[in-house]
């Protein structure tokens, strides 16, 4: 399967950028990512607490 084009794009435009807004888009990814897993947490948590009422 060939790789899609916007992929590669974007890998040559990171290369060409500095390092320092190649810092910046990764902190984004994590950031964007630890929000999810605070969101699961919370609704893990949440679901927990209901069980041990009912329970």
């Amino acid at each position: 399967m060939q790789k899609p084009l916007s992929c590669i794009t974007s890998v040559k435009q990171a290369s060409k950028s500095p390092p320092l807004l190649l810092q910046q888009s990764l902190l984004n990814d994590f950031h964007r990512q630890h929000q999810n897993n605070v969101k699961f947490y919370k609704i893990n948590y949440n679901t927990r607490k209901i069980k041990e009422r009912k329970g």
